[in-house]
């Protein structure tokens, strides 16, 4: 399965302060409906992403009915970048 968007990255402060894009309402509800087939648990789904020419293994998390993604500190250019195509590849789903 593989999805692609577009997104703005947004910054969440926590004690591990970390960039993410929130996944598009219809591909979010797509990927909860597979969720139950790739997950490792808590709903967290393991993906290969892909901005620009970066690629690199993580998870996609859920959250407030969305999923997000968490975006690796090689890509950002500015904390509000703006994503213009965003690859997910979900393995083992076609």
């Amino acid at each position: 399965m593989v999805i692609e968007f577009s997104g703005k990255i947004w910054f969440w402060r926590g004690l591990a302060p970390w960039y993410f894009v929130t996944v598009q309402e219809n591909q979010s509800l797509d990927l909860k409906a597979i969720s139950g087939y790739v997950t490792h648990g808590w709903g967290v789904i393991p993906v290969n992403v892909r901005i620009g020419k970066t690629e690199w293994k993580t998870s996609l998390f859920p959250k407030d009915g969305h999923y997000i993604v968490p975006i690796r500190a090689s890509v950002l250019i500015h904390p509000l970048f703006f994503v213009t195509i965003l690859r997910i590849e979900i393995p083992y789903i076609k």
